[in-house]
């Protein structure tokens, strides 16, 4: 730019005329002559004093200059020459109507004092005008507030001293007539700031002015460092105090006093997220969520599970991303992404890398996210009853997914029914009662007194049948008769002797195998346990059944009648196991089977006993 000329006409009119010098890239010079006019819009007040970022000026009524005083310190004089201010750095000229006192920040004449907590660099000078034979003395001295203002994590503020010294002197009357915000050297009406949520509030000594974060007005920088987005607001503010210096005739000096000051927020990060807003099982789909985008930032494209693609190619590929616009001047995306049913999978994870570029720019940078669903199979729980053990479980989301099961054997209405077991289902909970005795148990620490009986169920997953929980319930029972067919072939039977006529002596009891004594005893009752190699134990192949069977004799003595007048009594036990069930028998005799069997006892007597006890369980 070259030529500048600057033109003025009555102080109100103001041309300004300049040459645009344009460079091509042969180095060929293109000049290009502007010229732009401008109005005054508002009538000079006496004494003007403008703040701008990197000078103070000062105008007030005059003619021709002749000297500058400064004074620093309050007893620190310097007179000078216009020649002399101007060769340290001072601007001083003059209109018809008026003189122009300009100075840098950080002159030799100048002084920071503070009012009221806050910094004002003041200069105190004085230009004398010879005008009609007289010497007059015109005060250009300039008052402008340095502090930088501050972000409190909502909106700029910066603070100014309503009454600033060297501008208001003491000893005359001060009368505020307007206060004004605005920003980039305009003005705004109440409605306008108001509407854009500036602040202008008079506390005391003090003038605070506020700008929301992000409000129309100010300027959003963004850029991106260690691939984060980092953002910063600009507000170029501009602030009016119109006064007046009342004196004891009544007349008035009015000044306007205008500060512009640029005020920042320090570099914002701001951290994207990304969250499984919903997943929908049943449609097997993931919604991530990604939000707090800044207003420049757009989704640019998106890499799947090591898969890219850009946000024009996604419908292609089977996935819908949608913007969401918010109150705040954010934005989102959300993602609908399907994932495949695969057998055996109970987490569904996708790891994710967004691309966004700051527009216009393009400058772009990635954010990096990880989502997971996790199904969670149905909870298991037992409660220990005096007939069994009750079985509560909690019913799932996709509870097609999980297979509750007894042993090998899927929960299913026909085992149910087979086993005797009964089965409720009440809303959300499964209900489970499995009567002591029935297939699925297993016993320990069986004695005459008491015994332990475990019942374990399992969920596990419907398509490979692999164990996902399982629960194990061990209750205490107490019977006076029972019959045990474990999975191993072993057979525990106790029996009380009280319910036979003639009264039995424990003691005398055996298997027909004479050698064969109860495993423990005690005045009416008594427990054997053996085998299926021992004891004279009988095993049949009855169709889809294998058929152990063990006959006890009794000896029973008669009430009244001689010792060697017996009469005898048989107890015959039975163990029932599914064919299917049992894995080894006849190649080595070692019997396994998978279940525990069913047994039963019946107890007969001779013609001279009659009465006998039958018991089938």
């Amino acid at each position: 730019m070259t030529n500048k000329y600057l033109l003025f006409q009555n102080d109100e009119v103001f041309t300004f005329q300049f040459n645009i010098i344009v460079m091509d890239a042969k180095d060929q010079q293109s000049r290009y002559p502007l010229s732009r006019t401008c109005s005054l819009l508002l009538p000079w007040s006496q004494r003007e004093v403008i703040c701008e970022e990197d000078y103070m000026e000062a105008q007030n009524i005059a003619n021709s200059a002749w000297q500058v005083m400064f004074l620093k310190n309050e007893d620190e004089m310097a007179t000078m020459p216009i020649t002399e201010a101007h060769r340290l750095g001072y601007e001083l000229s003059a209109t018809p109507k008026r003189v122009i006192f300009r100075s840098p920040y950080r002159q030799t004449h100048s002084e920071i004092i503070m009012v009221d907590g806050v910094a004002v660099e003041v200069i105190h000078g004085t230009v004398f005008f010879s005008q009609k034979m007289m010497v007059v003395m015109i005060d250009i001295s300039v008052a402008c507030t340095i502090n930088p203002g501050y972000f409190d994590g909502v909106r700029l503020l910066w603070e100014t001293p309503r009454i600033m010294t060297p501008l208001v002197h003491s000893g005359f009357g001060f009368e505020s007539k307007q206060i004004n915000v605005g920003v980039e050297s305009q003005l705004l009406d109440e409605g306008t700031a108001r509407a854009r949520g500036y602040t202008l509030e008079v506390k005391g000594l003090m003038v605070q002015m506020g700008v929301p974060f992000g409000a129309e007005g100010g300027y959003r920088k963004s850029l991106v460092t260690n691939n984060i987005y980092r953002e910063m607001y600009v507000a170029f503010l501009f602030y009016e105090h119109v006064f007046s210096h009342v004196y004891t005739d009544g007349s008035t000096v009015e000044t306007r006093h205008r500060l512009l000051r640029v005020v920042d927020t320090p570099l914002l990060m701001f951290i994207l997220f990304a969250h499984n807003e919903h997943t929908s099982f049943e449609e097997h789909t993931f919604n991530v969520y990604l939000g707090n985008i800044p207003h420049d930032v757009a989704l640019m494209g998106v890499k799947l599970n090591e898969k890219q693609f850009s946000v024009s190619d996604a419908a292609e590929h089977g996935y819908t991303i949608s913007k969401i616009v918010h109150a705040n001047g954010t934005h989102a995306y959300t993602i609908r992404v399907p994932f495949d049913d695969k057998a055996g999978l109970f987490q569904y994870s996708m790891d994710m890398n967004y691309t966004l570029s700051i527009m216009p720019q393009e400058e772009a940078y990635y954010h990096l996210a990880s989502v997971m669903e996790q199904l969670i199979p149905p909870e298991l729980k037992g409660v220990c009853t005096r007939g069994g053990i009750v079985f509560d479980m909690t019913q799932p989301r996709l509870g097609y997914l999980w297979e509750i099961g007894v042993g090998h054997d899927p929960l299913t209405p026909e085992l149910v029914a087979e086993r005797g077991y009964n089965l409720r289902n009440e809303s959300h909970i499964l209900t489970l009662e499995v009567p002591l005795f029935t297939v699925g148990y297993t016993y320990e620490d069986i004695n005459l007194r008491h015994f332990y009986g475990i019942f374990e169920i399992h969920s596990r997953d419907s398509r490979t049948s692999e164990i996902q929980t399982a629960t194990a319930t061990r209750c205490l029972f107490r019977r006076d008769q029972l019959i045990i067919c474990s999975t191993d072939g072993i057979m525990t039977v106790l029996t009380s002797t009280k319910p036979t006529w003639p009264a039995v002596n424990p003691r005398s009891t055996t298997l027909l195998d004479r050698t064969c004594k109860p495993k423990l005893m005690d005045d009416s009752r008594v427990l054997f346990e053996f085998g299926l190699n021992t004891c004279n134990t009988t095993v049949m192949s009855q169709m889809s059944l294998i058929n152990l069977i063990k006959k006890c004799g009794l000896t029973v003595a008669a009430y009244g009648t001689p010792l060697n007048d017996l009469s005898f009594f048989r107890l015959s036990v039975r163990c029932l196991y599914p064919h299917s069930s049992v894995s080894r028998l006849f190649v080595d005799r070692t019997f396994k089977s998978q279940m525990s069997g069913v047994g039963s006892i019946k107890f007969t007597g001779s013609n001279k006993g009659k009465i006998v006890l039958h018991n089938y369980m």
